[in-house]
């Protein structure tokens, strides 16, 4: 979504798919496992999954992420999304990300890099441009590094955003009810995450243009 990151558009969505405070260190949200992995519902119909997977070596992290979603109105499929991106962190701050879109409407390819003078992105989208030194990929899983300024690693466009959070219990189907953290982005995008105790992201909810809600839920 993926990143999670504008995912769907076209008569059917628009998901902030796809990564909002400062609180941890950045690869305390790396599961055990290695992978995190989710089922993206819309208004109550599996439209596809969200896969991460989190390879770390010493202080260097690099998050694969691939996002396959399609839409359909009854027999026919009207909107159809991939996104593939590729996240590098070292020592818990990013440095570099690249990101490839393709969708019904449109391809879009990204490339992200922490420099000198701050986080240049190369978009087929929004050309060239820096960023705020500290500027990161939208893209979820991070619950610590998700606080502005985020970029959308979608297209590598910075983001107007402002990001809450609150402490409550969470429940959905498949999952017991448990303490989470819920992160409540607003602004250009509306859309709503959830981590579990150990700072894991297990749900993300997202209202689409169409006025449709995009729920994932863990695998």
């Amino acid at each position: 979504m993926p990143c999670e990151h504008r995912l769907l558009s076209r008569r059917s969505l628009i998901l902030a798919a796809p990564g909002l405070v400062l609180a941890a260190p950045a690869f305390a949200a790396v599961p055990p496992s290695g992978h995190l992995a989710f089922a993206a519902w819309r208004n109550g119909k599996k439209i596809g999954e969200h896969r991460l997977s989190f390879a770390q070596a010493g202080e260097d992290l690099t998050v694969h992420t691939e996002v396959a979603l399609s839409v359909g109105l009854g027999p026919i499929t009207v909107y159809r999304y991939a996104h593939h991106a590729t996240e590098h962190w070292r020592g818990g701050r990013f440095i570099g990300l690249e990101s490839r879109t393709e969708a019904t409407d449109n391809r879009i390819k990204v490339a992200a890099n922490r420099t000198e003078r701050g986080v240049a992105i190369d978009s087929s989208k929004v050309g060239k441009i820096v960023l705020p030194p500290e500027a990161a990929p939208l893209t979820h899983w991070n619950m610590a590094m998700i606080r502005p300024p985020l970029f959308n690693p979608q297209d590598g466009k910075l983001l107007k955003l402002s990001a809450s959070r609150r402490e409550e219990t969470f429940s959905a189907p498949g999952l017991r009810p448990q303490r989470a953290t819920h992160v409540i982005l607003a602004g250009e995008m509306g859309v709503d995450d959830w981590y579990d105790a150990a700072g894991t992201w297990i749900a993300l909810r997202a209202k689409a243009k169409d006025g449709s809600t995009v729920d994932y839920r863990r695998l």
